[in-house]
């Protein structure tokens, strides 16, 4: 029976898991909100959202555990965007004029969400672990 070392990693980029020791099908890694080290899998987060920069890149990712540190976060983000929302509400009536008749545009939205759709479930197929 041995005895695992546990580092403290750095934040994006550097991984998290450790394999224990004592047991190695055992995985723990280390959440970076609350700093604790928790037994299974890990969630990872994309430090910048990646429905809006598509960045997979390893110094994007971050581990976290689920609740409550990657609710938590994903709350305080939403909240922040709302408040920047909230500075731009011409958006919304910008948004509509633009697209009230403009059979195009709403055949160009229509195709987005399905490609968007079926890149998730592309992601999926690949194991990939989709982190909104």
């Amino acid at each position: 029976m041995g005895t695992t070392l546990l580092v403290r990693p750095l934040l994006g980029g550097v991984s998290s898991y450790q394999h224990c020791c004592c047991n190695g099908d055992e995985i723990m890694f280390f959440c970076h909100i609350c700093q604790e080290w928790y037994h299974g899998d890990a969630d990872h987060h994309h430090i910048k959202k990646w429905a809006v920069f598509h960045d997979d890149s390893p110094d994007n990712i971050t581990e976290v555990c689920r609740r409550p540190c990657h609710d938590a976060l994903e709350e305080l983000i939403r909240l922040r965007e709302n408040d920047i929302l909230r500075q731009h509400q011409e958006i919304y009536l910008q948004s509509l004029d633009e697209i009230i008749g403009n059979y195009e545009l709403i055949d160009k939205m229509i195709r987005s969400i399905a490609d968007r759709r079926a890149g998730r479930i592309e992601r999926k197929r690949k194991g990939w672990k989709y982190v909104h």
